[in-house]
């Protein structure tokens, strides 16, 4: 064993009790939301894409559920499962709405890939995203022969969504 490892081991710095970290990962998930909060405000200054207030968000959300569940002492998925912000809000025994569930599907996306690159790795995922999640979010309507489409007010992930989903988290906290 290494002297600095022993070192960190003498002074608890290590793996297992970042991990359990109630403080460590609340204080993360703050720092995501405030960024999301930030460019949320300053969105117009973004050349027409929300992919980076989106992506703060998702983080902001996997990070405090990995904090309500160091608080519950309850163990913290890695992997894929350690990103489905579905998988961390059940896992945690926070309740949320359908709809919000559904918000965190999406998110869920922005985390993997969706704000981090232009499409996903494979054919079927690209498919999936595009037939079944993010259809989930978009409201279409026919008058005539004009078809307009707009997102939906109830399940996108726009900052009046995510801010609900976060003070219901942060409530778990209190």
């Amino acid at each position: 064993m290494s002297t600095s490892k022993r070192i960190r081991e003498i002074v608890g710095l290590t793996r297992q009790r970042q991990i359990a970290s109630v403080s460590g990962w609340y204080s993360l998930a703050k720092s995501f939301h405030a960024a999301a909060k930030v460019l949320n405000e300053f969105q117009d200054q973004i050349p027409s894409d929300s992919r980076p207030f989106a992506f703060n968000a998702a983080l902001s959300l996997e990070l405090i559920f990995k904090a309500v569940l160091a608080r519950k002492q309850l163990p913290i998925p890695s992997g894929r499962k350690g990103h489905d912000l579905r998988v961390l809000c059940a896992n945690a025994g926070v309740s949320l709405s359908e709809k919000q569930m559904t918000t965190l599907e999406l998110m869920t996306e922005e985390i993997i890939w969706a704000a981090r690159y232009p499409v996903p790795n494979t054919e079927e995922k690209m498919d999936d995203y595009h037939d079944r999640i993010f259809e989930k979010h978009v409201v279409r309507s026919r008058t005539a022969n004009v078809t307009s489409v707009r997102a939906n007010p109830e399940t996108f992930p726009n900052w009046e969504n995510y801010a609900k989903i976060w003070s219901i988290c942060a409530a778990n906290l209190d």
